[in-house]
């Protein structure tokens, strides 16, 4: 296991709850940019499903909420259907979902991954494609 993965890991990295007020406002503006016409999301690099689980807790009209992680342990936490996997080795065929977030991960990724991993999203995704990256960090924080 090299430092990367032991990074990911590890127990403790992993919050799996929106008690940040941050965290909370974020997940609930970007769920609020989902047009009402998306059945079925796939979240890659979900992390702990923070934002898939509050999907599933507060929007029923989803009949597909499935998350992607390379982590184990942050899969562990996830209430959603979710895979073991890296974006640049997503296992999902053309336009399986409706809408693909990738939600705070592009800006972690080298130029080869981030190249596969945007036309994989684009691929899968039958409608729409969702990603953010961090803005204006208040990085002393």
């Amino acid at each position: 296991m090299n430092i990367e993965q032991e990074y990911y890991e590890n127990e403790g990295f992993w919050s799996g709850t929106l008690d940040n007020p941050m965290d909370r406002e974020r997940i609930v503006r970007l769920a609020a940019l989902i047009p009402d016409d998306v059945k079925s999301v796939l979240d890659v690099g979900c992390g702990d499903g923070m934002f898939v689980n509050h999907l599933l807790a507060t929007d029923r009209r989803f009949e597909r909420v499935h998350a992607v992680d390379r982590s184990q342990k942050a899969l562990s936490r996830v209430k959603a259907e979710k895979s073991l996997a890296s974006i640049d080795e997503l296992p999902f065929g053309p336009k399986s979902f409706h809408l693909v977030s990738s939600l705070e991960v592009i800006e972690h990724l080298p130029v080869r991954v981030l190249e596969k991993g945007l036309a994989s999203l684009c691929h899968i995704a039958e409608k729409y494609v969702l990603i953010s990256v961090p803005y204006l960090e208040d990085l002393a924080r």
